[in-house]
C-alpha cells in the first residue's frame, strides 16, 4: 500500500470520528498509534516530494544548458551555411535536432513533475492539517479520560466516606446507648439503696414537720438558749 493510500485510508476512517468516540484506554492507544503512523507517512511523503522537486530542478538546469547550446549550434550552422560548409552545417543540424527532441521530452517531463509537485504539496497540507486536528482530539480525549477516572475515583472515595460516616453514627449511637444503660443502672442502684435504708422514712417525717432536721446552726441556736 502506498504512502498516500495509507493516509487517505486513515482520514476516511476517521473523518466522522470525534474525541467523544474514543472512550477507553485501549482506543486511546490505538488512536495515538494511528496518528504516529500517519505522521511517519507524512515524513516519508515529504522525502518523496523533495525527490520530485530535486529531479525537476535538475531537468530545468539541463534544459537551460541545452537551450544555450542549441542557440550556439544554430549560430554555428548558419555561419557554416554562409561559408558553403554544407557537410558541417548538416552535422550541426543533426546535433540541433537531437537537442531539440531532448528539450521537448524534458519539457514534457518537467511539466508532469510540476503537476505532481503541486498535487503532492496540496495532499501534504491536507494531511498535516488533518493530523493536527486528530492530535488535538486525542489530547481532548486524554483529558476527558483523565477527568472520568478522577471522577470515578472521587465517587469511590465518597462512597467510602459515606460508609465511614455511617460507622461513626453507629459507634456514637452505641456509646449513647451504653451511657444510658449505665445511668439507668446507677439510678436503679440508688433506688435500691434508698429503699433498704430508713432515709425515705426520715425524709417523710422531716417534710411533714414531725421530725426536725438538725444542722449546726440549729444546734448552736439551741445551746445559746440553754445558756440564757
Amino acid at each position: 500500500m502506498s504512502v498516500w493510500t495509507k493516509l487517505n485510508t486513515l482520514f476516511r476512517a476517521r473523518i466522522h470520528e470525534s474525541a467523544e468516540g474514543v472512550v477507553n484506554q485501549q482506543s486511546l492507544r490505538i488512536f495515538e498509534q494511528e496518528i504516529r503512523d500517519a505522521e511517519q507517512s507524512v515524513h516519508i511523503a515529504k522525502r518523496q516530494l523533495a525527490t520530485v522537486m530535486s529531479e525537476k530542478k535538475q531537468l530545468e538546469r539541463s534544459q537551460e544548458t541545452l537551450t544555450t547550446n542549441n542557440q550556439k549550434h544554430c549560430d554555428e550552422a548558419k555561419a557554416a551555411l554562409r561559408q558553403g560548409e554544407t557537410t558541417l552545417a548538416e552535422s550541426l543540424a543533426n546535433t540541433i535536432a537531437d537537442d531539440e527532441n531532448l528539450m521537448q521530452e524534458q519539457a514534457q517531463h518537467i511539466e508532469r513533475l510540476g503537476r505532481q509537485e503541486v498535487q503532492l504539496k496540496q495532499q501534504l497540507r491536507d494531511a498535516i492539517h488533518s493530523i493536527q486536528k486528530y492530535r488535538r482530539e486525542l489530547n481532548l480525549a486524554k483529558a476527558n479520560d483523565c477527568a472520568q477516572s478522577t471522577l470515578q475515583h472521587l465517587r469511590g472515595r465518597t462512597r467510602h466516606l459515606g460508609h465511614s460516616l455511617g460507622e461513626l453514627d453507629q459507634t456514637l449511637s452505641d456509646i449513647k446507648a451504653r451511657q444510658s444503660r449505665q445511668d439507668d443502672y446507677h439510678e436503679a442502684f440508688n433506688d435500691i439503696e434508698n429503699t433498704l435504708s430508713d432515709k425515705p422514712l426520715h425524709d417523710a417525717l422531716v417534710s411533714k414537720g414531725i421530725r426536725q432536721q438538725h444542722d449546726a446552726q440549729v444546734v448552736l441556736k439551741r445551746l445559746k438558749g440553754d445558756e440564757a
